[in-house]
């Protein structure tokens, strides 16, 4: 999802190895968080945005964010949304929440940045922790955005993780941030990581750019829109089901995130029934062509193959392909482990990976 900029009360500063931010939404805070009005929103979206408690309040402890079907400014739905007054950089990010059990309702936890250090959007990054389809309560993402608007537009996502748990019931949604690296944990089981240890495309200059700078958190529903299919005339939403429930938010500094947290994405193995002419087209685009994921040190490893694959892939000694050809592939994976990170053309296939990902109803800690 895009945001426009927003402005900030203050630049947060805190103390190493502390929680540095939190709420437990005992009330609403305006010191904390700013509750957006946006009658035009991004991504063909339907809703409205209002401030009204019928869309967005605190009730019992939670936040509670209500699409409802009304009209209402010119639109036919209106919804919540809002952005924390508090921007970090670095640490660990927990939500406790619950998301919508609804046909056409995007519920979606991310963050953006707080200055547009490296430009308009997505130029200078989008993280998002989760984003949801209601009418699929068995699955979400985790994604990045960055590049250019709009032709240079490029993202690197965990794809739809399909659980074994519903996503309608209460879940610990964490995001570990440090200069290297993005894990994100369901329910305390890291489940997807990216590496920030790269240059990540050519439009930055160093590595970790653009989620090197202060982000700030956004907690809203959409309404239809890119992302999914929209709600139909016919449909019907039940309450309280229907809203987005949010039990916490806790932000902790970069001391208090892990070292060494493993992602267990299972292989990415090469089909027996794949010919050499497929594998060595996949690896040279692996090499050659995409900028998603750095495996120029498996590529360097196997210059003898790539060699080979230019000049005549069909008299490459097989062993050896395969060998080189795995190495890239499977560090392609590591670093951006889904399903169709997996796939080079239907020239490998997954195996032992951690889906459908164990996940606790109810969850907390």
């Amino acid at each position: 999802m895009t945001s426009q900029l927003v402005l900030f009360l203050a630049l947060a500063s805190y103390a190493a190895g502390a929680l540095i931010y939190e709420d437990n939404f005992d009330y609403f805070d305006s010191s904390k968080w700013f509750i957006e009005v946006v009658s035009n929103p991004h991504n063909n979206e339907l809703q409205y945005y209002t401030d009204r408690t019928d869309n967005i309040r605190v009730e019992d402890g939670h936040l509670v964010i209500s699409p409802l079907k009304e009209n209402y400014g010119g639109k036919q739905y209106t919804s919540g949304r809002m952005h924390s007054n508090f921007a970090w950089k670095y640490g660990r990010v927990e939500v406790r929440a619950k998301s919508p059990n609804g046909y056409g309702l995007w519920p979606a936890i991310w963050m953006m940045p707080r200055d547009s250090v490296y430009g308009g959007w997505p130029e200078s990054g989008e993280i998002d922790i989760m984003e949801a389809r209601g009418q699929d309560l068995h699955q979400f993402g985790s994604t990045i955005h960055y590049g250019i608007c709009c032709d240079n537009h490029y993202w690197e996502s965990s794809g739809d993780m399909q659980l074994q748990c519903s996503i309608d019931q209460y879940h610990v949604y964490t995001l570990d941030w440090t200069p290297t690296e993005l894990v994100y944990s369901l329910d305390g089981k890291p489940y997807y990581s990216q590496s920030l240890d790269r240059v990540i495309s050519w439009m930055y200059n160093a590595p970790g750019q653009p989620f090197d700078q202060y982000f700030y958190m956004i907690l809203n529903v959409a309404v239809g829109g890119d992302y999914l299919d929209n709600p139909k005339p016919s449909t019907v939403w039940n309450y309280p089901d229907a809203e987005m429930w949010v039990d916490y938010v806790r932000v902790y500094s970069v001391e208090d995130v892990p070292a060494g947290i493993s992602v267990n994405s299972g292989d990415c193995l090469i089909k027996d029934s794949a010919d050499a002419s497929s594998i060595c087209g996949s690896m040279e685009w692996a090499c050659y062509s995409q900028n998603y994921a750095d495996v120029s040190s498996e590529c360097s490893a196997g210059s003898d193959v790539l060699s080979c694959c230019s000049q005549s892939p069909y008299s490459c000694n097989d062993a050896r392909l395969r060998s080189a050809a795995q190495a890239v592939f499977q560090s392609y994976y590591n670093q951006l482990p889904t399903a169709s990170s997996c796939d080079f053309g239907g020239v490998c296939y997954l195996d032992n990976n951690l889906q459908p990902l164990e996940c606790t109803d109810g969850y907390d800690h």
